[in-house]
């Protein structure tokens, strides 16, 4: 089992890389973008509570 469960550790490391790769050079705007400092990744910790966030305002944009 051990066995097994190294060779899909082994398969997916590359993956996993590529993931963090995309995210460290993911551009963000507005405050997020302001308060990163320089080589710091891109905060991902609440992704859906961020979007949701976005599409708030602009919905609210729009009425006025």
């Amino acid at each position: 089992m051990v066995n097994g469960m190294r060779r899909w550790i082994d398969a997916l490391w590359p993956l996993t890389r590529l993931v963090v790769w995309l995210g460290e050079r993911r551009p963000t705007r507005g405050d997020a973008a302001a308060a990163r400092t320089e080589g710091e990744a891109a905060l991902t910790s609440q992704p859906g509570r961020l979007i949701a966030t976005r599409l708030v305002e602009r919905a609210a944009g729009r009425r006025r």
